[in-house]
């Protein structure tokens, strides 16, 4: 009732509020608040409030320029801001989504065309803040509006109204200029505070909407931000995917990494595949690589390899289909790029992209951190949260571009004596030369060593062991030992690392308590979690195991190359008493589950010796 005095008598509130501004700034956006909560707030289902009268008396208030009494232009713009500030803090937006939800019907195609009337005002209302923040260029306001905007309107993309015409309206209309660098900027900055009031998909799906592939940033910060944002963002949104892999294929993901129990939404699923589709689109995975290419920086790298990395490790995508790891092969001057970067990260220094100077508490300061790693010692959550991506997605895209080279391609051709013809390798094929591969390899497989160690923490480091972050160590441990094991094939080919170059003096394997544990099929063992507190073993398991049992069988079956061979026990014995009579044999039991596969194919007929099975 209040709301139709107020519209039928608007000429005379033209007047009032020209007359005494002040008093009006204070109780005009109050009345207008008021008038939202009533028609919003309605708990009578049947016979809803009406919302023409709180929704008309909007437009004549956000619209002064219409006033038969006209304010001056500082009056006028001091008025707005007011208001709009008043209406912000109060859930204006909130208000305006609830009303879009239950006042409009269902949208169930993307379009441009408003289902009805009121959609029209509707949308003509939501973008009335921001049109005024942006016009008048007030940096305070603004940032409130984006960030309400953000939260409750690109937030609310599971409703079906928003996601069908609300943002494909903002998308495509020249009616409304979004400012893109500061919506990127607010979402960089605070997505992860966004994901504890609304999911993930429908944030990641608007943001993925409104920025088309024809876009352009203009700045490395924008582009960071803007990686940042559909990283974090993506993180969130792989937890409403269902992983179709076999159950042969994720053996070693952990049973709790998802809680089966958990309803999800079906539209969010949904939602979820179609944000993963288009992050690996071709359109979107050439603007982005484009756009990385023409600022590379340490900052954007990290961000970019956080962003693959969120793909390579989302459950519903496989390794050969992640279009941004293979475009970037085709692009292998980033790969060197990558390198260079993930060589330079120091301990202690200011990390690439984060803004935090904490120091850590493990190590030397100034150390690098792949030297950190190969120790074995733990990180600080901003160095792993820095290493981890940018280190995995190098040795994914690694192993990618070595899989496609020839022998002769990645090291040249070989002569008649079995050396090098051709040692230049080009750098279209790889952008390594041979002797920096193999000083890349020597970093590479101690990483692997220590990444074994934080693998299976003893009881004395579950303390400080970093559980919570088990499968993006697992993963990284994953391609780690891919890559290595993917160049020291390529060794045993044309041998080009140096004598002794594989062998770890830090890998120590007990020969002499040999168990059959680890060869038995998996199903009829316990199986050890990576990355998880070691539990206090029984007495028989530390005299038959021994505490470090479950970290010299991940070196035996992952990097047996790393321990020197070790001549038996019986053949030395046998050196030793040469001079004792056998009566012309000696019988000698193989145990053949200790046995490698090429000197067990030596002992057999073709050679003279007729092995017994027993």
């Amino acid at each position: 009732m209040t709301c139709q005095l107020v519209v039928r008598e608007q000429r005379q509130l033209a007047e009032w509020i020209c007359g005494s501004l002040q008093r009006w700034m204070y109780l005009v956006p109050r009345l207008s608040n008021m008038a939202l909560k009533v028609v919003t707030h309605s708990t009578d289902e049947e016979s809803p409030v009406p919302h023409a009268p709180p929704l008309r008396l909007l437009e004549i208030i956000m619209a002064p320029d219409n006033w038969s009494t006209k304010l001056s232009d500082a009056n006028q713009q001091l008025f707005l801001s007011t208001l709009y500030l008043h209406l912000i803090n109060g859930g204006y937006y909130q208000q305006m989504v609830h009303l879009l939800v239950t006042r409009i019907p269902e949208v169930y195609e993307s379009t441009e065309a408003p289902p009805t009337p009121l959609a029209e005002s509707l949308l003509n209302l939501l973008m009335k803040p921001l049109t005024f923040a942006c016009a008048v260029n007030d940096s305070t306001l603004l940032s409130c509006v984006i960030e309400e905007l953000c939260q409750d309107v690109f937030g609310g993309a599971a409703h079906s109204q928003i996601c069908n015409f609300v943002i494909p309206c903002l998308a495509s209309s020249s009616k409304y200029k979004l400012p893109m660098d500061r919506i990127v900027a607010v979402l960089g900055c605070r997505s992860l505070k966004f994901l504890d009031s609304c999911p993930a998909p429908s944030l990641l799906y608007s943001l993925l909407m409104l920025v088309h592939s024809s876009a352009e940033f203009n700045d490395a910060n924008t582009l960071c931000n803007y990686l940042q944002a559909i990283s974090d963002l993506l993180g969130g949104t792989t937890s409403y995917l269902i992983s179709d892999v076999t159950e042969g294929d994720s053996e070693d993901e952990d049973d709790d990494s998802m809680d089966s129990s958990k309803p999800i939404d079906p539209f969010l699923e949904e939602l979820a595949e179609e944000c993963v589709s288009v992050v690996n689109s071709t359109e979107h995975v050439g603007w982005l690589l484009s756009q990385v290419e023409r600022q590379v920086s340490p900052e954007v790298l990290l961000h970019f390899s956080r962003l693959t990395h969120h793909l390579l490790t989302a459950p519903s995508l496989q390794l050969h289909q992640c279009r941004l790891l293979y475009s970037v092969v085709a692009r292998r001057q980033l790969l060197r790029s990558m390198w260079m970067v993930l060589s330079s990260l120091q301990q202690g220094a200011p990390l690439p992209g984060n803004i935090s100077t904490m120091t850590s508490s493990f190590g030397v300061r100034g150390a690098p951190l792949l030297q950190v790693l190969a120790r074995g010692s733990p990180l600080a959550p901003y160095e792993r949260d820095t290493l981890v991506p940018l280190l995995a997605t190098f040795c994914a895209t690694l192993t990618a571009v070595l899989s496609t080279l020839h022998d002769s391609e990645l090291l040249g051709d070989q002569d008649e004596t079995g050396g090098r013809r051709n040692s230049k390798v080009s750098q279209n094929q790889l952008p390594f030369t041979v002797e920096e591969l193999v000083k890349m390899s020597a970093s590479l497989r101690d990483v692997c060593v220590g990444l074994v160690e934080l693998a299976h923490p003893d009881m004395r480091m579950s303390a400080i062991t970093d559980t919570s972050y088990k499968t993006m160590w697992a993963h990284c441990f994953k391609v780690c030992v891919g890559v290595v094991r993917q160049i020291h094939l390529r060794d045993t080919r044309r041998m080009f690392c140096p004598e002794g170059h594989w062998l770890s003096s830090r890998v120590s394997l007990p020969l002499g308590n040999c168990q059959t544990a680890p060869f038995v099929p998996r199903t009829s063992r316990r199986q050890r979690r990576l990355f998880m507190p070691q539990r206090w073993l029984t007495r028989d398991e530390l005299e038959t195991e021994g505490p470090r049992y479950h970290e010299h069988v991940s070196h035996h079956l992952k990097l047996p190359f790393y321990s020197p061979f070790v001549r038996p026990k019986s053949c030395t014995w046998l050196e030793k008493h040469s001079d004792v009579d056998f009566n012309g044999m000696i019988s000698v039991f193989l145990r053949r589950t200790h046995i490698f596969k090429m000197p067990l194919g030596k002992l057999g007929p073709l050679m003279g010796i007729a092995p017994q099975n027993n």
